[in-house]
């Protein structure tokens, strides 16, 4: 998403956003607003993992993966380099016979 208004740009989180985003996240002072006055304890590992969780095409597929019933395990961040050489995380999930949510009746 990318929005522009009277000089002002407004577009979707990246993933080199992370230590921008979690120093603010860290910060007392601009969270208290939101209830974490000491800030929120997080990592630049955990804000990454954030983005991607709400990255459109990461979504999507998770959506359908936890809607049948599949567990989150584990995320790995950095786990694997694309075609541009940039780092991807992948998400482990496990689905038992008791979890699934058949949708074929």
């Amino acid at each position: 998403m990318q929005r522009e208004y009277n000089g002002i740009s407004i577009r979707s989180a990246k993933k080199e956003d992370a230590p921008q985003l979690c120093s603010w996240w860290n910060d007392g002072a601009v969270m208290a607003h939101a209830g974490f006055p000491d800030g929120v304890g997080t990592t630049v590992s955990e804000v990454e993992a954030q983005l991607i969780r709400e990255s459109d095409e990461t979504g999507r597929a998770q959506h359908v993966y936890e809607r049948l019933g599949f567990q989150k395990v584990r995320m790995n961040v950095n786990a694997w380099e694309d075609a541009r050489g940039v780092m991807q995380t992948s998400i482990d999930y496990a689905l038992t016979r008791r979890d699934f949510i058949p949708f074929l009746k």
